[in-house]
């Protein structure tokens, strides 16, 4: 079990990933437990949203940001993770569904649904196309490709599949706002 606040972080900006496991491992549960029974998150949800806290976590450590805290690790983490969860929750409501073109099925739709419906996938794919090319490549793989995490991190180069979840989960909040912005512009 890994103590000391102070040591902790020295050792992160010092690059040590196996105190960073450490720590993922040691709080890990916990988080998930409390997240899933607090906000009635899904295991799975609760898993990403507490790695994104620790790479952030980590970044912001090893980067020199983050020198002391004030309050235990557990309770800096968590707080953190209570952030992401709420960008989390705010980002599913006005989340949009990727549909594949081919994949769609007109039946009885008056022409004004149809229309409606072709106006979204313009805006969407309009959207991804504003993406960076990286982050095009990644919703792509997942969504249109059917890719698992696995796959993506061996075609995009990434450390492992955990990384491209992290990757994903930034590309979607990069098209969320995308989305946001041309939804507001239109007025729609």
């Amino acid at each position: 079990m890994i103590r000391g606040e102070d040591k902790v972080l020295s050792r992160l900006r010092a690059g040590d990933e196996t105190c960073l496991r450490e720590l993922y491992q040691q709080h890990r549960d916990d988080f998930v437990h409390w997240a899933c029974r607090q906000y009635q998150l899904e295991q799975e949800e609760a898993k990403d949203i507490f790695q994104v806290t620790m790479v952030a976590f980590y970044e912001n450590a090893a980067s020199g940001k983050l020198t002391h805290l004030s309050c235990e690790l557990k309770t800096y983490l968590f707080a953190v993770a209570k952030n992401h969860i709420h960008n989390f929750l705010r980002n599913k409501a006005s989340a949009t569904n990727f549909v594949d073109v081919s994949d769609i099925k007109i039946e009885d739709n008056t022409l004004e649904e149809e229309e409606a419906q072709a106006h979204q996938k313009t805006l969407v794919h309009q959207a991804i196309a504003q993406l960076p090319p990286d982050n095009r490549r990644v919703l792509e793989l997942y969504y249109f490709h059917d890719y698992d995490m696995a796959s993506i991190a061996r075609e995009m180069g990434y450390k492992n599949e955990n990384v491209a979840k992290v990757k994903k989960l930034q590309c979607l909040r990069k098209l969320s706002v995308i989305l946001r912005e041309k939804v507001e512009q239109l007025n729609i």
